[in-house]
């Protein structure tokens, strides 16, 4: 990797973090959310709209793989294989989950009575975030996959 393109993911990683780090200082200090609830809001956009970004980027980063020699595309094919098939299994896991925390809430209400309607909005909210951002990144490892299966054959 180029000096160049170093600084670049070093200077975005900082500014994430960053900005995780302000934004989740505003929740906290300014909504009174707790301090797990607002990084998880945070983590949870940002994840979401990475997702998107590499849903818009996406033909330029599988002409990048495309051009990598014969056998970096078959490492890189498995890994994205195996990738696909975590995904799916969170996609099918996400909704399991709402299920079940739903089921709890509402036969189990003394177990739950601290929580507040605000905080499980922001719990299903929480979930639509990262169901998002697993189905554009499931789309793009499927894409990619059959870009390098085309590109091998």
């Amino acid at each position: 990797m180029k000096e160049k393109q170093k600084a670049i993911l070093i200077s975005v990683v900082a500014a994430t973090l960053l900005l995780t780090a302000a934004v989740t200082y505003f929740l906290v200090a300014q909504l009174q959310l707790s301090f797990l609830i607002a990084f998880l809001l945070v983590t949870g956009a940002f994840a979401s709209i990475t997702g998107v970004v590499m849903r818009l980027l996406r033909e330029r980063i599988t002409n990048k793989l495309i051009k990598l020699s014969k056998d970096r595309q078959e490492k890189l094919l498995n890994n994205y294989v195996r990738q696909l098939k975590l995904y799916k299994f969170i996609l099918w896991q996400t909704p399991l989950y709402v299920l079940v925390f739903l089921l709890i809430y509402h036969y189990t209400p003394y177990m739950l009575q601290n929580l507040q309607t605000e905080t499980i909005i922001e719990i299903v909210v929480i979930m639509i975030f990262y169901y998002l951002s697993t189905v554009l990144n499931l789309l793009n490892k499927k894409l990619v996959i059959k870009k390098l299966k085309e590109n091998l054959l």
